[in-house]
């Protein structure tokens, strides 16, 4: 009877043990809002952004909604030598599995996109809104602090009726 107890310890010892390390390596492992990440590196786009937009995207009765679009609009300098008027570049990204959503690095987008480097603020990137499929938007809620470079908007959409 003994011997079953020392056991059950040992067992529970090890098992615990292993949730322990499975939970330490778990949270070792880096992880992103969206899944962007691996197409940025494909672009030679890096996921650590300085300044952006961060969110969620969720229905009218709080279920998150998977593949929704945010356009971004980034106010750029002119790549033209001859007019140094500022350049409007417009990129995309999409909410996760679970709704979320993280813009990609604003600088190197627009630098992929115009084709020359560039170093934005802040205050040049505008989150212009969010689209699904029957769906519309009917509320943007700006959770962000103020100063803060990488700012966190959420929206709420409701299904339209066809």
């Amino acid at each position: 009877m003994r011997v079953i107890l020392v056991m059950r310890r040992l067992f529970r010892v090890v098992l615990l043990s292993g949730f322990a390390a499975f939970a330490f390596v778990l949270g070792a492992a880096s992880a992103y809002a969206d899944g962007d990440d691996f197409f940025g590196t494909q672009l030679g786009i890096s996921a650590g952004a300085k300044i952006g937009f961060m969110g969620s995207v969720k229905d009218d009765h709080g279920n998150f909604l998977t593949g929704a679009t945010l356009t971004v609009v980034a106010r750029a300098p002119s790549v033209d030598e001859a007019d140094d008027t500022p350049i409007n570049v417009t990129f995309k990204t999409a909410t996760n599995i679970i709704g979320r959503y993280r813009t990609l690095n604003p600088d190197d987008m627009v630098s992929v996109i115009s084709g020359a480097a560039v170093t934005l603020k802040p205050e040049d990137l505008t989150l212009v809104g969010v689209s699904k499929s029957g769906y519309t938007q009917i509320r943007r809620i700006d959770r962000s602090r103020k100063g803060q470079p990488m700012r966190e908007i959420d929206f709420v959409m409701k299904k339209v009726d066809n």
